[in-house]
């Protein structure tokens, strides 16, 4: 053996020489099934929030940011992280809601806007990229509603919807795009050949 393996041996028998000599078996411990899952569990809800959020590295999916003087700005880099972009603005109570402008929705009808209450005015965006709402005027059940739709290039574009805020709640999604609307000219399809 070499030095290194004697003195391993001498550490091991100085440590566990009475259980040796007895011919005892030194037991291993082993971590529990139940805290396994549990390490599992919180495992995935980390990797789930910070793949979401951009936490985990890369750019985050979307943003809401609350500033001090009461203004809320949202941004979205991606349409399909409207949902969360929603739940996380329902979570903290905050009067607004994204609604993605997609070709793939099934839901045509536009929601109610609330006449009676005064238009949702823009507010300083303190640097942040997005919309920036004071929704201080947002009358309680109703939301400021922020279009997110995607240009001819991919890139997620984000508008303030009207000026005064939805009547109840808005749909999850409407169907269109920008080509519907004239914003861009969809790419033509080749024209076959004969």
């Amino acid at each position: 053996m070499s030095s290194f393996e004697d003195r391993l041996w001498q550490d091991l028998v100085r440590l566990h020489g009475q259980e040796l000599a007895a011919g005892s078996r030194i037991r291993q411990r082993r971590p529990s099934l139940a805290a396994a899952a549990v390490f599992a569990v919180a495992v995935a809800g980390v990797a789930a929030v910070g793949l979401g959020t951009g936490v985990l590295g890369g750019t985050p999916a979307y943003a809401v940011t609350q500033h001090p003087d009461g203004t809320v700005t949202v941004s979205l880099k991606e349409i399909a992280a409207a949902d969360r972009t929603n739940a996380d603005l329902r979570q903290r109570g905050i009067p607004i809601r994204v609604l993605p402008f997609t070709a793939e929705c099934g839901n045509t009808k536009m929601y109610t806007e609330d006449k009676s209450a005064p238009e949702t005015e823009r507010g300083d965006s303190h640097g942040a990229d997005g919309v920036t709402l004071d929704t201080s005027t947002v009358p309680a059940g109703d939301y400021a509603v922020i279009t997110a739709m995607t240009d001819e290039h991919g890139e997620v574009i984000l508008l303030m919807t009207g000026g005064r805020p939805a009547k109840g709640e808005v749909a999850s999604c409407l169907r269109g795009d920008m080509a519907s609307m004239g914003m861009y000219r969809a790419p033509a399809w080749p024209t076959p050949t004969r």
